[in-house]
């Protein structure tokens, strides 16, 4: 899937002040929430290892927590673009196989032909059929969110279609059109967007959550108030705007809350603010024991209120998670590992994985393989090289090439390396290096003779990725005279 900056908002954790934050949990905020291998093989020495430690070692890098920053002036925080990945992934809607294209995309499902989009065009504004606007909604709204085409226009035009449907009494239409309305308003405030123009986005961000109550425009209209964009930074409103897109999303009928994991970032919002305030409460209980005096009486111990800011930022996060926001999953299993409940983190890290997260996917295959089960690491694999992350296709052709949780195909492990290193996967690289650095002859059916010369230069390749180890193996091959 494409992820498209315009309307897919990735932040930081948002830490706002224990003042603002003892105002919430004291009910100032009315919310309805749910329920609360590390040495290089030596040349001749076999199959190299799979690379699992080294992937180990960069995942524990990546998935680091955020500190929260207590100052006010923080609450607001700049967009995180550490991953292409790391954000909610955009909307999908039900495509089918076609030869046909529009503008590069396949023809189905929603994405009509040209002769469709003119013969609907015509029964939309000249016949007023409002099934026909609709299909053209839908149309204008799935080139732009699930494809990133021309996203001011056919943002616009979908708009525009569905309100026509929409007002017509066509109800299916009304959730869309606010929804599409959110996207169009948050193309004009995102940082890196090429139109930026706060004054018109909050207004149509304010029709979106106000007048057609969408939870994604509700969010994104809170994001404005806390980061000061347009407007003068009013913490309170832009939190009391991310509880109401949180209640919002939750009251949607089933078959709208799976259709956008966007419907969950304002509860995803609320619950990095609440936890950027109230992160020390988990630190402060979880420590208790150990802070005992002569008298056994606890030296520091969170108030009640405390307590319940953290567990309200706990369930917001939750909710998000189970409106299938998969950054919201990610933060909880980041929480819990860091708070040793490696249960909780192993759930939410895969439910973060299953919803988007790549990354993720590889962190919890790396958990798996330690724990000796291939077979389920492998499965985590799949869905992140699915989800075009090559380290994750770097593992799961380690263990294809050794047979490891899988059938032994080389040939087809061979081809994953090559198509990873080529995406520019230093991990990728690297393991291809290996293999020709040590050759590869014990397979039946596959031989990859040893070639020092192709070796050193996938190793130069890695290192110039960021791979350290294969900087030092290809210092060492520099200096082997028949390498030369």
């Amino acid at each position: 899937m494409l992820e498209n900056a315009y309307y897919v908002r990735r932040f930081a954790p948002i830490a706002i002040s224990r003042a603002i934050a003892t105002l919430a949990v004291a009910g100032s905020l009315a919310v309805t929430t749910a329920t609360l291998s590390t040495a290089v093989a030596a040349p001749n020495s076999g199959i190299a290892p799979p690379p699992w430690e080294q992937s180990l070692q960069q995942q524990n890098v990546a998935s680091a927590p955020q500190a929260p920053n207590a100052a006010v002036a923080a609450a607001a925080t700049a967009a995180n673009n550490t991953r292409s990945n790391n954000g909610p992934t955009p909307v999908t809607l039900p495509t089918i196989e076609s030869v046909d294209t529009i503008d590069g995309v396949s023809v189905g499902g929603n994405v009509l032909s040209r002769d469709e989009v003119k013969m609907l065009t015509s029964a939309c504004e000249v016949s007023n059929d409002l099934s026909s606007c609709h299909e053209l909604g839908m149309h204008y709204l799935t080139l732009a969110v699930n494809h990133g085409l021309d996203l001011q226009i056919n943002m616009r035009l979908a708009a525009h279609n569905l309100e026509k449907a929409c007002i017509g009494g066509y109800e299916n239409s009304c959730f869309f059109w606010g929804h599409a309305l959110g996207m169009y308003g948050n193309y004009f405030i995102a940082d890196i967007s090429p139109e930026i123009n706060y004054e018109k986005g909050k207004t149509i961000l304010e029709y979106s959550c106000n007048k057609l109550n969408d939870p994604y425009g509700c969010a994104q209209l809170g994001t404005m108030y806390i980061e000061a964009k347009g407007t003068e930074q009013d913490i309170a409103t832009g939190l009391q705007l991310f509880a109401r897109s949180c209640s919002l999303a939750q009251e949607l009928p089933n078959e709208l809350r799976d259709y956008d994991s966007n419907n969950g970032m304002g509860c995803y919002y609320l619950g990095q603010s609440l936890l950027g305030s109230f992160q020390h409460v988990a630190d402060e209980l979880q420590g208790k024991d150990k802070n005992k005096d002569a008298n056994n009486k606890n030296k520091s111990e969170p108030n009640v209120q405390e307590v319940i800011g953290l567990q309200k930022a706990l369930t917001y996060l939750d909710s998000a998670c189970n409106l299938k926001t998969a950054p919201a999953c990610n933060v909880l299993s980041r929480y819990y590992a860091e708070h040793h409940n490696l249960i909780m983190a192993k759930t939410y890290g895969e439910r973060a994985c299953l919803f988007g997260m790549s990354a993720d996917c590889v962190a919890q295959a790396v958990n798996y393989h330690q724990a000796g089960n291939d077979v389920e690491a492998n499965r985590l694999l799949r869905v992140g090289c699915d989800l075009n992350n090559q380290d994750a296709c770097t593992l799961l052709a380690s263990n294809i090439l050794s047979g490891l949780g899988t059938i032994q195909d080389a040939p087809r492990a061979h081809k994953m390396l090559t198509t990873a290193c080529n995406q520019n996967s230093s991990l990728g690289c690297f393991y291809l290096a290996q293999l020709h650095h040590t050759g590869v002859t014990t397979i039946k059916g596959f031989n990859l003779e040893q070639n020092l010369s192709t070796a050193r230069e996938l190793y130069r390749k890695s290192c110039r990725l960021g791979n350290d180890i294969a900087c030092t193996e290809f210092k060492k091959l520099i200096s082997t005279p028949n390498t030369k």
